[in-house]
């Protein structure tokens, strides 16, 4: 999760995905969030650090 967030705000999204009745869905939110934290970090970064971090990332998933 973001680090922007407060613990109310956290509950608030735990929850939500909680409620969901299709298991699916919650886990297609979350691959949607992960997504768009993991550009908004790479965008931050130098490009050969980035591509660093993209190579260590896809190195974990693959394991």
């Amino acid at each position: 999760m973001r680090d922007d967030l407060n613990d109310w705000e956290r509950k608030e999204e735990l929850s939500h995905l909680i409620d969901s009745s299709d298991p699916r869905t919650v886990i297609s939110r979350k691959i949607d969030e992960i997504r768009e934290e993991t550009i908004y970090i790479l965008e931050k970064l130098p490009s050969s650090r980035a591509t660093e971090v993209l190579s260590l990332l896809f190195s974990y998933i693959s394991t």
